[in-house]
């Protein structure tokens, strides 16, 4: 058996335009999937951060392949929070700790976050801590974040201090920060965060009111009564999912101390349980000498952790001053261990008439619901390089081209043979010389001029 090498025999189309639009459209094919083949292979895919997780990209070829451009959140991989991890809100007022995740949307114990707004947020509790003898008031807020369908549930805490050592280096919203304005002669707070301002300023305001009747108390009571006090506060769970419509957005938040302590001059400790009654082994920590100071405390912290939610409900005193009156007692009761003279409250004080610095950033805006300050790691794409361009387009429309060519002769040739029936026909296989394209088979061609060619049929 022997191997031999053939070639095809070619005849020209009978049709007269036939060869000069196929051409033509030979060459707008190669144009259109050059044009296709940029937006399909001229692209090479790079990794950024980016803050926005929604961020997307857009490009000339969007608007004739609609189905390819990226939508909002698709660029972006999630960011995984742990139990332990820090982070803060847009707004940077606190930093937070991730303390538990009761319901994870990634596995059991971690939340997957791609730049959801914390409309589902709020304050759930309030921990303090004030001891006289550092002259240290320790506070650790608390938000529950909740999703509508209560398959994610996650706590976040917040632990700052309020204190005159300077040498106790913690977070805080009061001396600290008003230190570090002050020792770099800031005096124009209207180039930082105002919300920080006000924060440390009543912060620390609202903690000399405390600390003044605690100390006060002592001093009058030959010390019997408490150096150290120490709470929890809950508060109604009141999102700003809810709208400024609910009774919660509006009405003075309210809070329930459900447990207390309080550690005497001589170490002796008391404790206060809100679920049982009051006597002498569960007797009130918070007299009248503490209660209301320290009920400005609590509203305060409430209001400004609302701030740091992005929650501009409508009874929050700080953003909306009118309310103060109702939110902020403007004095506190007269009692055996504090007499008139300790009766006024600072913070509210300040409040009604702030100075000039303050008075300049006030009011306070807001700008909506916060979100978590993220860096993501996303996917972008990017132009190739003119080299790699060029192969990518060129390797990619060859290939589409000749296969769509191929497809297109196939295709011309079968009704060619439909058109004419002796199209593919020779002198000797057409007796009756039918075909149009009967030649001479004395000479096919030129390069073999005067050489008789024996064919076998």
């Amino acid at each position: 058996m022997s191997i031999q090498l053939d070639y095809a025999i070619t005849r020209p189309f009978l049709w007269k335009w036939f060869t000069p639009l196929a051409l033509l459209g030979a060459v707008l094919s190669i144009g259109f999937l050059s044009a296709i083949n940029v937006a399909l292979t001229g692209y090479e895919t790079i990794t950024a951060f980016n803050e926005d997780f929604n961020v997307t990209q857009s490009f000339w070829h969007d608007r004739f392949m609609p189905f390819r451009a990226k939508k909002p959140g698709t660029l972006c991989d999630s960011h995984i929070f742990n139990v332990g991890d820090v982070l803060t809100t847009n707004y940077s007022v606190f930093q937070w700790t991730v303390e538990g995740i009761s319901k994870g949307n990634v596995g059991n114990s971690a939340m997957a976050y791609n730049g959801t707004t914390l409309e589902y947020c709020d304050i759930s509790a309030l921990f303090l801590n004030g001891d006289l003898r550092t002259w240290t008031i320790d506070l650790t807020p608390v938000v529950t974040c909740r999703s509508p369908t209560r398959d994610l549930e996650v706590n976040l805490k917040s632990t700052l201090s309020i204190t005159y050592l300077q040498g106790k280096h913690v977070a805080s919203f009061g001396t600290i920060q008003l230190g570090w304005f002050e020792a770099r002669g800031i005096t124009d707070f209207t180039t930082h965060d105002p919300k920080i301002l006000v924060g440390a300023v009543l912060g620390q305001l609202a903690s000399e009111d405390a600390a003044r009747r605690l100390y006060t108390a002592s001093l009058v009571s030959n010390g019997t009564t408490p150096v150290t006090i120490s709470f929890q506060a809950d508060f109604e769970y009141c999102p700003a999912s809810l709208g400024i419509s609910a009774p919660c957005m509006s009405s003075v938040p309210l809070f329930n101390i459900s447990n207390a302590a309080a550690i005497l001059p001589n170490m002796a400790v008391q404790q206060y349980t809100a679920s049982q009654p009051i006597g002498p082994s569960n007797p009130q920590i918070l007299t009248d000498d503490t209660l209301l100071p320290v009920s400005n405390l609590i509203q305060l912290a409430h209001a400004l952790v609302r701030m740091d939610l992005g929650n501009g409900s409508p009874n929050n005193f700080i953003l909306f001053p009118e309310r103060t009156n109702a939110t902020i007692a403007s004095s506190f009761p007269v009692t055996p261990f504090n007499p008139p003279l300790m009766s006024y409250s600072a913070m509210y004080d300040y409040w009604n008439r702030p100075n000039e610095a303050v008075s300049e950033v006030l009011p306070l805006q807001m700008d909506g619901p916060a979100s978590i300050r993220m860096v993501y790691l996303c996917r972008f794409l990017r132009v190739k390089s003119p080299g790699q361009l060029f192969i990518s387009v060129l390797v990619a429309t060859l290939s589409m081209f000749s296969s769509g060519w191929a497809i297109f002769m196939v295709i011309a040739t079968y009704f060619a043979r439909r058109a004419h029936t002796h199209a593919n026909l020779c002198r000797a296989h057409d007796p009756e010389k039918k075909s149009p394209l009967l030649v001479d088979d004395e000479v096919l061609s030129d390069r073999y001029e005067g050489y008789r060619l024996n064919r076998v049929y």
